[in-house]
């Protein structure tokens, strides 16, 4: 006996419930778009013949010709509410940024076609590729989605979503260029660069212990090391003891000194960025970013800034250390390295236990990145939604502005609304430093790079353009509530910490901060936290996504 097909409570079609879906019934109506309530009947399609799971695909498909018809979802991993299409002119929430202008094939049709992507659980030769080896070899998750849904789809990832980094560390400048390149067992990245990510996961089953005996060296975070005494005043022992309250991301503290002894190996990490408004960004003239640096900050003269400029070209917008200058860059390098998906122009990471293999051939064609892009680029910007107490939320932000913070996460950028950023590289101090580089080994022999690296004293000094060790681009705040944990390496839980771990120019606007009386520094938090997600608000029209 064949169990019924479930049917749309909105438009009553028939839900065909093949093929049949990882975790669950389908989320969407293939015809008008309404979220399904999964039922027992929906998990029944892992018994249907082939056959039948085909016709049903078949039929699913011609559906959404039919007039009217929504796009044929794949099941998501977001819990929220479905989201509802609507073009941004139309879209009424006065609260939030405007949306960013489509190119001609930037439309909403493609931005459907890749939200199938973003969602998208990628195998070891998937048969959605174009001729390539699907996921990996090296990646460090299955999809997009799973390293970045805090506060909804193309939000930040939790601490348990970093990408590891590993650099080599030089005590003598005229010594061998890699010597822990030549070293037997050594990762074949280290004949190219000082740093390299080391992937989470292989497609080949050695990796995982090789991946072991590589991580087998001290990490480079040192954000309770050599702090010293601090200086007098109750506001400065106040910075330091909840600096002192962040777990340490694995400092040691003698790593200082070793360093000027002999070469080392050390750990650092990235923590996934929010993609929510990119559009936006990525369109902010290079103008308004260069205008940026020319502000006179009286008040806060420590305050500096400077663009960083990828390559000598467009200013760079995008990553931790604004090396990504186009958001279609960023989310293409984000395809090849963190998936290990083939890609125009972007090859995936290399296997490191087989350093000459290439991928066969793309994983995603031009279509399929274009789609891809304009997803993450139809992704709305967070909103602005005081909750509680409304007064103590102005006063907070009134006090943002006075200490210092506005400086650097300022308002309003190139015509962007409530983006909290001025997207500029800032000196941030040595504790949270680390290097600039994040690439992939790749088989393509590279000439080695002199990159920017921790801590030894005979690094090589970077280029001009690009951010040194202890620069780091300005966060935008906007959906800050949502997106913890917090600094580039999700070492701050709470915001609050995140402040106590600003130094170089951010340390007397951190300072000041603490200098406030506790209702200050509660107001200034409660500002911040009325900085939320999209997926947070109570108007889901503003979601341009599928």
């Amino acid at each position: 006996m064949t169990a019924p097909m479930p049917v749309c409570p909105k438009c009553q079609v028939v839900i065909p419930t093949t093929p049949a879906p990882d975790d669950g019934a389908w989320e969407f109506c293939p015809r008008c778009g309404a979220r399904l309530s999964p039922t027992p009947e929906a998990y029944a399609s892992s018994r249907w013949p082939l056959a039948l799971r085909l016709a049903g695909a078949t039929l699913a498909l011609a559906l959404v010709g039919l007039p009217g018809a929504a796009p044929y979802l794949l099941p998501s991993r977001d819990p929220g509410p479905a989201m509802q299409v609507i073009p941004p002119s139309e879209a009424k929430d006065s609260t939030a940024p405007s949306e960013p202008r489509r190119s001609s094939g930037d439309d909403l049709a493609t931005a459907r076609r890749g939200r199938e992507l973003f969602f998208r659980e990628w195998l070891p030769m998937d048969p959605r590729s174009h001729g390539g080896d699907g996921l990996g070899p090296m990646y460090n998750d299955s999809s997009c989605v799973a390293c970045h849904n805090l506060g909804g789809p193309g939000g930040g990832g939790p601490n348990s979503k970093n990408a590891d980094i590993l650099t080599v560390i030089h005590a003598q400048r005229d010594g061998p260029a890699l010597d822990r390149a030549s070293e037997p067992g050594s990762h074949p990245g280290f004949r190219q660069a000082r740093s390299l990510v080391l992937h989470r996961f292989g497609t080949d089953p050695a990796y995982e212990a090789a991946r072991l005996t590589w991580l087998g060296v001290r990490n480079a975070g040192t954000s309770s090391v050599g702090l010293g005494a601090p200086p007098d005043g109750q506001e400065a022992l106040d910075l330091e003891t909840v600096r002192q309250s962040v777990p340490s991301a694995g400092g040691d503290p003698s790593m200082r000194a070793r360093r000027r002894t002999q070469d080392d190996t050390v750990r650092s990490q990235r923590n996934p960025t929010a993609l929510f408004g990119a559009g936006l960004i990525d369109e902010i003239p290079d103008a308004a970013i260069e205008a940026a640096t020319q502000v006179t900050r009286s008040r806060h003269p420590e305050i500096k800034g400077r663009v960083c400029r990828p390559g000598d070209r467009r200013i760079g917008r995008f990553g931790w250390k604004a090396q990504v200058a186009s958001l279609e860059d960023f989310v293409l390098t984000a395809c090849a390295v963190e998936l290990g998906l083939e890609v125009p122009g972007q090859a995936q990471g290399g296997d490191p236990l087989a350093p000459t293999a290439k991928a066969p051939g793309l994983d995603l064609d031009a279509g399929s990145c274009r789609a891809l892009v304009a997803f993450v680029r139809h992704l709305p910007a967070p909103l602005r939604q005081p909750s509680g107490d409304a007064e103590a939320v102005r006063a907070g932000e009134d006090l943002f502005q006075s200490v210092g913070c506005a400086d650097c996460h300022v308002p309003k950028l190139g015509g962007v609304e409530a983006i909290y950023s001025d997207l500029l590289l800032h000196d941030m101090g040595p504790d949270t430093g680390d290097t600039g580089s994040y690439l992939p080994f790749r088989p393509d022999p590279v000439r080695p790079t002199t990159e920017a690296i921790a801590g030894g004293p005979h690094d090589a000094p970077p280029r001009s353009s690009d951010a040194s060790r202890q620069e780091w681009r300005t966060p935008p705040l906007w959906g800050v509530r949502d997106s913890g944990p917090y600094l580039h390496d999700g070492r701050a839980d709470t915001l609050e910490q995140a402040i106590a771990l600003h130094g170089g120019e951010g340390r007397p606007t951190a300072l000041r901060y603490f200098a406030l009386s506790p209702g200050g520094r509660a107001a200034v938090i409660a500002f911040l936290k009325s900085l939320i997600a999209p997926t947070s608000g109570d108007d889901r029209s503003r979601w341009s996504g599928l």
